[in-house]
């Protein structure tokens, strides 16, 4: 059984902050945020010292019987698992220098480009047909095809992360609706990222 753990993402992030004596927050910044341009992204739980992020940050809302529901404001106490908050613009810069494995794209996040396949390749495969982990993305195979995925949910936002490297073509899909509660995020990844194909279209039949 694979298990994931957000215990174990706490501790990676300690072991930065110890080995590079930066506050986890900080070197993301600094490392990550920055050099992509991603200028609306804090790994800060509580972000409300950076003015231009607390006055954009959604309202998240919950399942009801009748629909949805406004939740009230939370904080992820769980840093650094769960505590990003990025626009989707943002997390495009990201996917942008996932697949930037020869550095002619405008965003990279290694000097070495080399380094991504590195990052990209499987840390732990126990078994054929099961999903493995490459430092932190899931990875699958849908028809033939190795997509690197993670998501996350929280009692007011869902987000999910799908690329396929090799196509270069990723998608990113957040909510302000907890935990998946309404499933578009899931639904959408699968028909686009089916065949990993550009032409791939998706019908919404209603919207709420």
């Amino acid at each position: 059984v694979v298990a994931y753990s957000n215990f174990s993402t706490d501790i990676a992030g300690y072991i930065v902050q110890l080995a590079s004596g930066e506050r986890y927050e900080d070197y993301i910044k600094k490392n990550i945020f920055d050099p992509l341009d991603m200028n609306l992204s804090t790994a800060y739980a509580d972000y409300y010292h950076i003015g231009e992020i607390a006055e954009r940050k959604s309202l998240g809302y919950g399942a009801s019987k009748d629909g949805f529901r406004l939740m009230p404001e939370n904080f992820i106490n769980e840093a650094p698992a769960g505590t990003i908050s990025a626009t989707v613009e943002d997390m495009a810069k990201y996917m942008i220098a996932q697949m930037n494995s020869d550095g002619s794209a405008p965003y990279q996040l290694f000097d070495d480009p080399g380094w991504l396949e590195t990052f990209q390749g499987d840390t732990l495969h126990l078994y054929e047909g099961m999903a493995s982990n490459a430092h932190g993305f899931w990875t699958r195979t849908e028809k033939g095809v190795r997509m690197l995925e993670h998501g996350g949910n929280t009692t007011n936002f869902s987000a999910l992360l799908s690329i396929v490297p090799e196509e270069n073509f990723g998608i990113c899909v957040l909510t302000n609706v907890a935990g998946e509660a309404a499933g578009i995020r899931t639904e959408i990844i699968r028909e686009l990222s089916a065949d990993a194909s550009h032409d791939a279209t998706v019908s919404v039949s209603e919207v709420h």
